[in-house]
Order: C-alpha cells, then sequence, then structure tokens
C-alpha cells in the first residue's frame, strides 16, 4: 500500500476548474485572482511540507466572517446567486487549510460541484461549456482516485504493513499501471455518461421551466453601453463599451438576403415628451406621450393590414436574447410579426413600438416583415389627430430656450423663423430637420466621458447646457437636442432608442447581423409630408460604409458564429426542436430506404437487360442467381464463423494468461505471451493431471528444480523448457512458427511419457 500521488494534483485542478467557471460567469477576475492565489498557497505549503491545519476555533471564526460578509452581500442588494457562490468559493478556502482527513476531501468535491451548478444557473456560453466539459472529466478522474485512496487507506488500517516490508519492485509495478488504468477507467465511464446524457437531451428536451430561476441570475453594471427604456440624464459617467450580445438578425430584401452593406436602424422605443421628472426635483428625462400610452392595443399576427409598401418588403429573423427589457426591435413600417413560441406582446400605431407583456427572460426567436420606409400619415386617420399633440407634453420653459437657439441663423439659415407653427405638416419640415441635422454634425463632438462637464449639466436643463456650454455627448444628447429644437418651432418629432448596426455587425459565417449592446443608439424621426423620415445627427456616426475585416475581426466572427449555433441549436433546444428533428430523421431514413430499393431494382433491370442481350435462357439465369445467392451466403456464414472463432480464441488465450500468471499486464502484451506460451501452459496442464502442482510461493525455475524425482531425460527436458519460458517472458525473444511446433512436440512426448510413468494415477483421475 502506498499514497497515491495522482490525488492532490487531480484534486487541486478540480478545485482551480471550479473557481475560474464561476469567476467566468460572475464577471470578476478580481474574484478568480484571490481565489487561485489562495489555492496556490496551500497547494504550496502542501508540497514543501510546512503545512498545518487550521485549528478547529479559528476556522469557524473565518466561517462566520464569511457569512456575514456574505449577508451584507445581500443587503446592498446583490443578486442571491453571486452572494451563494461566494460563500461556496470561502468555504473551499477554508476547507483546504482545514483538511484532516478523507472527508474534507470529500466535501471539497461538493463544495466545487455546487459552486459549478451555481455558475451554470447563469451562463450559457460555449466557453464556458467547453469548461465544463473538462470540469466533469477532471472530476469524474478525481472521483474514482479518490475512491481508491480511501479504500487504500481502510486497507492499510486493517493491515499495517511496515513500508521497509514491502517489495519496491511491487510498489514500481503498481505505481506503472495504476495511471493507465484510472485513465481507462475514466474514460470508459465518461463515454458512457456522455452517451446517456446526449440521448437524455435529444429526447427529453427542456419544457415550460426555462428561465425559472431568472431572478437568481447576475445582473450586469450599469455604467456601460446599451440599450435602456428610461432615457435621463441624471447620471453623468466614463460610459464604457459594452459587447454583449443582445440579437442576431437575419435580412432578406424581397427574395434576397441582405449581404451586410446596409445600414439597420431596429426601433424599440419612442419617446416624444421631456420634462423634469416628478419624482425627482430638477432632473430632466424622456416619456412617451400621453395618449401613446392610453391607447395600446393587443395585436397578434397582422399588425396593419391596411399599410401598403410600395416597394420591396423587408423580412427579418430575429433571435431576441434575455434582456431586462420589454421590447420588440424591428425595422420601421411593422407590417406583420410572428413569435415561434407563445408570446404576448402589444403594438401602439401612435408611435409604431412593440412591447411585450413580460421581460424577455429567455431566448425568443421572431419573424417580422416591414417597409422600411417613412411611414405615411394619411394611411391612418388617428395620426393626423396626434401629430398636433407632439410635444404638447415637452416642458414649455426648455422649448423656448431652445427655439432662440434654432432660430440662430447658422443653425437653419432663417428657414425656421420662416415656419409656421399652425400647421404640421409642411413642405419646409424636412429641409429644416436637414439643416439642424448637418449643424450637429459639424459643430458638435461625440463622446462617452463626460465627467469633466457634470457640474455644468447637473445646473438647470442638460439640453440646454449641451448645446450651449458643453457641446459634445453621446447619441442621447445628439438625438434629444435636435427633437426638441424641432419641437420649439413647431415640426413634429420624436426621439427612437433602439440600435443601429453598420456593415461591421455584419457576420459573414452566419450571414447575420450580430447586435450588441454597444449598438445601442438614439435617432430622431421628423413629420414631413413624406411621412416620418429618420434622421442620425450623432457626430461621428454618420460613416456606413463597410470596413473590410481584419484577421482578427474575423476570427471573433467566427467565434461568434460558433457561439451563435451553440445557443441556437443546443441552448434553446426544445420539445418543438425535438420534433423537427425527429421528422427530419424519419424523412432521410423513408428517402434513403427508397432510393436503395429503386437502385437494387435498377441493377437488377440492367442485369436481366444485359442477359436478355447475350440470349442466355431463363434456366441459365435463375441458375446463376441462385448460386451467386448460395455464395453470398457462404460469404456470410464463413465471416461469422471467422466473428465468432476470433472471440472465442481471444478467450481461450486470456484464460491461459490467468493460468500462466501474467493476467496483470497490458492487454496486448497478454495475448502475445499467451500465443507464444502455449507449450509452457501445455507442460504445466500435464503436471496437474499427475498431481504435479507448482506452489504459489514458487517461481517457475524453483518449481523445475523440485522436479528431481522424475527420469533424468524428462527433468532435463523440463528445465530447457524452463529457460525457454524465461527467454520469451523476460527476454522479448519470439518463436516463429517452425520453432513452436518443434517445441510442442518435445512437450507432446514428455507427456507420453509422463502418462507411462503413472498409469495408476490416471486411472485414478478418471474415476
Amino acid at each position: 500500500m502506498y499514497d497515491l500521488r495522482q490525488f492532490k494534483p487531480s484534486l487541486y485542478l478540480v478545485l482551480l476548474l471550479g473557481l475560474t467557471g464561476f469567476a467566468m460567469a460572475v464577471e470578476s477576475p478580481g474574484f478568480w485572482g484571490f481565489c487561485v492565489l489562495f489555492v496556490g498557497v496551500n497547494a504550496w505549503l502542501v508540497r514543501s511540507g510546512r503545512y498545518s491545519p487550521f485549528p478547529r476555533w479559528l476556522a469557524n471564526v473565518v466561517t462566520l466572517v464569511s457569512l456575514t460578509y456574505v449577508f451584507m452581500q445581500i443587503w446592498v442588494p446583490r443578486p442571491p446567486l453571486l452572494c451563494i457562490g461566494q460563500f461556496l468559493a470561502f468555504l473551499q478556502i477554508i476547507k483546504l487549510y482545514e483538511q484532516r482527513a478523507n472527508r474534507d476531501y470529500a466535501q471539497l468535491l461538493v463544495l466545487s460541484l455546487l459552486l459549478m451548478v451555481a455558475a451554470a444557473i447563469n451562463t450559457a456560453s460555449l466557453l464556458f461549456g467547453f469548461l465544463m466539459l473538462v470540469y466533469m472529466t477532471m472530476s469524474l478522474y478525481c472521483c474514482l482516485i479518490f475512491h481508491l485512496k480511501v479504500e487504500a487507506d481502510r486497507a492499510k488500517a486493517a493491515f499495517p504493513i511496515l513500508s521497509d516490508k514491502v517489495n519496491p519492485a511491487t510498489l514500481q509495478q503498481d505505481q506503472r499501471y495504476l495511471a493507465r488504468s484510472m485513465r481507462r477507467l475514466t474514460g470508459l465511464v465518461w463515454t458512457a455518461a456522455t452517451a446517456m446524457a446526449v440521448l437524455v437531451f435529444i429526447f427529453f428536451p427542456r419544457g415550460a421551466g426555462l428561465g425559472i430561476l431568472g431572478q437568481l441570475q447576475f445582473k450586469t453594471n450599469a455604467a456601460m453601453t446599451g440599450f435602456s427604456e428610461r432615457v435621463s440624464f441624471d447620471q453623468i459617467n466614463d460610459i464604457k463599451q459594452n459587447d454583449d450580445i443582445v440579437a442576431h438578425v437575419m435580412v432578406f430584401k424581397g427574395d434576397k438576403r441582405v449581404p451586410g452593406t446596409e445600414s439597420l436602424f431596429l426601433r424599440g422605443l419612442t419617446l416624444d415628451s421631456y420634462g423634469p421628472d416628478p419624482a425627482r426635483s430638477q432632473r430632466y428625462q424622456w416619456t412617451r406621450a400621453r395618449q401613446n400610452r392610453d391607447e395600446d392595443l393587443a395585436s397578434d399576427g397582422d399588425l396593419r393590414t391596411h399599410l401598403v409598401s410600395t416597394g420591396a418588403q423587408w423580412r427579418q429573423q430575429i433571435r431576441l436574447e434575455p434582456s431586462e427589457a420589454r421590447c420588440l426591435f424591428a425595422l420601421p413600417g411593422v407590417m406583420r410579426l410572428q413569435t415561434e413560441r407563445q408570446f404576448s406582446f402589444r403594438y401602439v400605431p401612435a408611435d409604431e413600438s412593440i412591447h411585450a407583456a413580460e421581460i424577455v427572460g429567455s431566448s425568443l426567436k421572431y419573424d417580422v416583415i416591414s417597409t422600411n420606409q417613412p411611414t405615411r400619415p394619411e394611411l391612418f386617420d388617428n395620426i393626423l389627430r396626434q401629430t398636433l399633440l407632439i410635444g404638447v407634453d415637452s416642458d414649455a420653459k426648455v422649448l423656448d430656450r431652445i427655439r432662440l437657439y434654432t432660430l440662430r441663423p447658422e443653425v437653419t439659415d432663417g428657414l425656421a423663423a420662416q415656419h409656421s407653427r399652425i400647421y404640421a405638416i409642411q413642405d419646409s419640415n424636412e429641409e429644416i430637420a436637414r439643416k439642424i441635422e448637418h449643424h450637429l454634425k459639424s459643430n458638435f463632438t461625440y463622446t462617452l466621458d463626460l465627467t469633466e462637464y457634470r457640474n455644468v449639466l447637473k445646473d438647470g436643463d442638460p439640453i440646454y447646457n449641451f448645446l450651449t456650454k458643453v457641446r459634445r455627448g453621446h447619441c442621447e444628447y445628439f438625438a434629444s437636442a435636435m427633437t426638441l429644437m424641432c419641437q420649439s418651432v413647431g415640426i413634429p418629432a420624436r426621439m427612437v432608442v433602439g440600435f443601429r448596426c453598420d456593415g461591421d455587425s455584419y457576420n459573414v459565417y452566419s450571414n447575420c447581423y450580430v447586435v450588441r449592446q454597444a449598438n445601442a443608439h438614439s435617432w430622431v424621426e421628423v413629420l414631413t409630408p413624406r411621412g416620418w423620415v429618420t434622421f442620425d445627427p450623432t457626430s461621428g456616426r454618420e460613416d456606413s460604409r463597410h470596413r473590410s475585416a481584419s484577421l482578427w475581426q474575423s476570427i471573433k466572427q467566427f467565434f461568434d458564429f460558433v457561439e451563435y449555433k451553440w445557443a441556437e441549436h443546443v441552448v434553446a433546444y426544445d420539445a418543438k426542436d425535438r420534433e423537427k428533428m425527429l421528422q427530419s430523421l424519419d424523412t432521410a431514413v423513408t428517402r434513403t430506404a427508397i432510393s436503395t430499393a429503386g437502385e437494387i431494382l435498377n441493377w437488377r433491370e440492367w442485369i436481366s437487360h444485359k442477359w436478355e442481350e447475350l440470349a442466355f435462357s431463363s434456366a441459365f439465369y435463375d441458375t446463376f442467381f441462385n448460386v451467386l445467392s448460395l455464395m453470398i451466403a457462404l460469404m456470410a456464414a464463413g465471416m461469422f464463423a471467422a466473428i465468432i472463432w476470433y472471440f472465442v480464441s481471444r478467450s481461450r488465450l486470456k484464460r491461459r494468461a490467468h493460468r500462466i500468471g501474467f493476467d496483470t499486464l497490458p492487454r496486448r502484451q497478454q495475448l502475445r505471451l499467451a500465443r507464444q506460451l502455449a507449450f509452457y501452459d501445455t507442460l504445466t496442464l500435464a503436471l496437474h493431471r499427475h498431481q504435479i502442482v507448482r506452489q504459489p510461493h514458487l517461481t517457475a525455475k524453483e518449481f523445475a528444480n523440485t522436479l528431481v524425482f522424475l527420469p533424468a531425460e524428462s527433468y532435463e527436458a523440463i528445465r530447457r523448457l524452463t529457460r525457454l519460458f524465461y527467454r520469451v517472458r523476460f527476454g522479448n525473444t519470439d518463436l516463429n512458427p517452425h520453432r513452436q511446433r518443434r517445441v510442442e512436440e518435445i512437450v507432446h512426448r514428455l507427456a507420453e511419457t509422463l502418462e507411462k510413468l503413472f498409469p495408476r494415477r490416471r486411472a485414478w483421475r478418471k474415476t
């Protein structure tokens, strides 16, 4: 018995994989570094012999401190799953420094598994899937080694043997083959478990319980770019780019796929009323007008059947990832929307927005047909009434101040001063909007860092300060400024919040636009005689040319494509996908059977035609096919007999290896020696028939030396055969077939001699 050297490294590796998976799900590299540091220090202490376990009272104190920290995190509040995972990680570190017996190792393995479960609830990324696969393999290997260690410790306790009494050669041989045996056992169990898991996954997909633990999942930080249903200017931070994927959009214009050369404006939420937030004094925000909130209509399928597209229809296949928003995104001019699964949503004709009845907690697939054209107001009467109300809810003082800025000659060249505020829809609306858009693009700067202007923007109206003092900001400032400038001179305008995707967002592998949180954007729609025309006044975002992808972009697109396929075919796999898979499999099998039968019939007809051309008689034709069928049957019988003979011969060789005593060797070496040493097995069986048996404590040479009572000729023959046995067993000598036959003849003559010497024993054996 000896200590298993493979257990400790595998245990540390399993713990590190579990901590890495949780840190990946939490997106906290600092937490990962903290845990890895303590695990590494513990491994160094154990390896250097400086480790001594914590006292019980100290471990209890550290546990209570960790529990207090977790409760403080929940009180902040923080996601419950994050706090539970942190506590599990702290318990693992405490157990590492407290380990004394096998029970502590078992607790470490259980805690690590629970930590990976907590991480798996929160993330479904492909990278985590690979990490989970490695973790399950290593944890299986570690559990098998741990079971062997527990049994070895029990055997050592039951049968204590001093270390100097153990044969070093035996220990060396055990250590030599242990790792290979454990790897093979792990591979066998892993293969069986994986096959069973795949079958369960395919035939028992997830159902209505999908997303049931959504409230426990981690939330992303707010100070990052992304879509938000609330547009306010009370938080001014150095906003960071957020590359989280929001949706995958595949676009078709008519019957042709859009190859990524178009800029897409995916509308989400429409805002047209600007003023102070009643809940926060002197804080301004955008909201939807009262008439838009009061006229929500529940819809399904055809949203506006009387909306007619004058050009090609734009069809969008959208896969929306889970989010905290209640909006569904689509190109303007929505005519039809259908979801893949049962999902309730509401469509607002006044501002063309689509609102979900609940938060999109799991992936949602839906198809949209849009015109992607300015919506003409004469197509529905309620718009004519509501356009007169656009901007009425906005703060009048703010509009008056911004109107003074809009009437400056350098802004609209005097066109705004000539515009009548009585009629909403005029021919000059679009021209004035173009000049305002050009003014903002040319004289203002785009930036995400407004920390140095914090005090200026918070003093009074942030949009007016943006126009007159700061003159820099992000897309929400640009879109808000243009919307208020148009409303201040009597032009109906509204701000749209959604996503803008250019050519650099197009994935050439999946042939779809990859919409990220960094693509969140705000733009303006102005009502003109042509309809609601889109304007994008943000400086630095007017360049929509498709940039050539670098090598790194190509690699990133490829991994995005693999991640998309993983999420589409694995993460989102449900009962409907199973039915489709089984139906397609049944169709493929049926087509294969039909095509195979057709090919066989064609082959028979071709042969029949050839035989008829050669003027063979029908009797000869039948005889030929009968003979051919008999030959095929004989070949099949021969192959079946060969397979049976192969397995029977291998079974005989295994039994022979067990009788000779080298069944602990690798399988291939066992079979080779069993073939080469058949003569020695025959010799020992012949001796055994006459009650001459080798004792277990005797080697082959020692056993041969004890046979001095045999005649001298037989005694010398057995000694020569024993020396040949040693050369084959330990000298890597191979006997060719001719020499094997000669040795077998010698053993046969020796067996006949023994029969003559001990006839009574043979008769006794027969009785």
